[in-house]
């Protein structure tokens, strides 16, 4: 099932889990932009701490920060 989300960088997925409504919580260390003027590290913006929630009965998520 594939629910389609803004761009983002997500590269390490820290947790999941299923919520009682169907829905899948994902926890995600994510950057809005990685390696465009810096080639050698995530440094074009700060890493943050989200959470999606993904829906699979609809294809649509929503997300909050940490």
């Amino acid at each position: 099932m594939w629910c389609e989300t803004e761009p983002a960088a997500v590269f390490h997925i820290l947790g999941a889990f299923d919520l009682p409504d169907g829905r899948v919580a994902v926890d995600v260390c994510s950057n809005e932009r990685l390696f465009h003027t810096d080639p050698t590290g995530p440094t074009d913006t700060p890493s943050r701490l989200d959470r999606y929630f993904l829906d699979p009965a609809t294809g649509r998520w929503r997300t909050t920060d940490g």
